[in-house]
């Protein structure tokens, strides 16, 4: 064997563990599973918020689901159920509308559910509508039968379609880490899911709130290659309402609920709400909520305006009705005789009466506030006319006893029942002689 080929043999030889052991990596490389991959971004332990040049995290929140729990009228307190949905969902071709299934936040069909064109918030350029309608055509001219979402025609309308949505909608949005992306690795898995407790999760704040519970809707986040996050949360809140109860039972009003960030003299924490905002089991008890809608005031602070109303069926019914009925009673009471003091009875049994609605009125609505309800008036008059009446009522059996109604003073008439007695008892002596 001459000199070259031994050079050869050598260098080959000398190259081969070098073959192998860059193979093997590579293959493990390949066979790094989603778990895998999670396992990694765990191990990252990024507690923290992502935090560019100027220290300003923005998140954006694609949807809101409200629900009015209860409300004490007493206390002008409204506890609710916030579910939020931070979320970016978009067509891919790799994994088709498999992410729309998985999404976490449903949508409610109903009167509350907004339209398609009410997340398009500024009017679309001429060039953007003759692109669309130009896909539009091309796909409709390459249509086969079964083989419509498959076809690229489809997949260009889509495309564009969220591409709008991205630049002139409200709803398609976005909240990214990038340190959780694996846009430079091999893996191509476009979603992996990972452990909530596992990364940083923004908090949001209710300015207004007096008690607040946030929970996660579920366990788990889903991350994307570019490090989307679509997370899902709950809050139980209780916030404190300003309405005026002057009208009560017929009462209309508003309950403002702040949803913000948070910001310190050099970061910041910002929400980009979207008008989605859904409500859910609008009727709790008497109140009942007739809408919910996002408002920004002049500081840009977003509130949810909770409009709520009052089903004045229950308060009439069990408080105006029955004082109706007693003032009315106790106007028919005159027609009782005096005699045997049934008509006072009567009407002592009417104030005791009233006096327990009274107590009902007053653990039912505040004692305090801008406005008293007018039911208070009304039930303080209703219940010095049943006193008055009362007291009237003893005066005039007073009068019919006696000449005079003071209690010192001894008259010649006599009681017509004692006129009884005493006749009674002559008959009878007359009867024994």
């Amino acid at each position: 064997m001459g000199l070259p080929h031994r050079i050869s043999l050598f260098l080959l030889l000398c190259s081969s563990p070098i073959v192998f052991v860059g193979g093997a990596s590579n293959s493990t490389e390949a066979l790094c599973d989603r778990r895998c991959l999670a396992n990694a971004r765990v191990k990252q332990e990024l507690f923290s918020a992502p935090q560019d040049d100027n220290c300003t995290m923005v998140v954006n929140i694609t949807s809101i689901q409200y629900e009015t729990l209860s409300f004490d009228t007493k206390g002008m307190e409204m506890s609710s159920r916030i579910k939020t949905c931070l979320v970016l969902v978009k067509y891919a071709s790799d994994s088709g509308t498999s992410g729309l299934k998985r999404h976490t936040c449903k949508a409610n069909s109903g009167k509350n559910q907004p339209s398609i064109a009410s997340f398009i918030k500024r009017k679309l350029p001429s060039g953007v509508k003759s692109r669309l309608t130009d896909k539009i055509a091309r796909m409709c001219s390459e249509l086969r039968p079964f083989s419509v979402v498959e076809g690229k025609g489809f997949t260009n309308v889509a495309q564009e379609l969220l591409d709008i949505g991205a630049k002139y909608g409200s709803n398609v949005q976005e909240w990214k880490d990038p340190d959780l992306g694996w846009m430079q690795e091999k893996p191509r898995f476009p979603t992996i899911v990972m452990p909530v407790d596992k990364i940083w999760i923004p908090q949001i704040v209710l300015d207004n709130a007096i008690e607040t519970t946030v929970e996660p809707y579920t366990k788990d986040v889903q991350v994307r290659r570019d490090g989307t996050v679509s997370h899902a949360i709950v809050m139980f809140t209780t916030v404190s309402c300003q309405i005026n109860l002057f009208n009560y039972p017929f009462v209309t009003g508003s309950c403002p609920v702040a949803i913000n960030g948070w910001s310190q003299k050099t970061c910041a924490l910002n929400f980009q709400i979207s008008d989605n905002v859904t409500l859910v089991g609008g009727s709790r008890g008497e109140w009942l909520t007739t809408s919910v809608n996002k408002t920004v005031d002049a500081s840009n602070r977003v509130y949810l305006l909770v409009a709520l109303s009052i089903n004045p069926f229950s308060a009439f019914v069990t408080l105006i009705l029955p004082s109706a009925l007693i003032l009315l009673a106790d106007l028919v009471s005159f027609a009782l005789p005096f005699e045997g003091g049934e008509r006072n009875s009567f009407k002592v049994t009417l104030v005791l009466s009233f006096t327990m609605f009274l107590l009902i009125l007053s653990d039912h609505l505040p004692n305090s506030g801008h406005c008293s309800p007018l039911l208070h008036y009304h039930f303080s008059f209703c219940l010095v006319c049943l006193v008055m009446s009362m007291l009237a009522s003893i005066v005039l059996t007073r009068l019919s006893v006696e000449d005079s109604f003071l209690v010192c003073r001894r008259s010649t008439k006599v009681h017509p029942s004692s006129s009884s007695k005493t006749n009674d008892g002559l008959n009878q002596e007359k009867g024994i002689r």
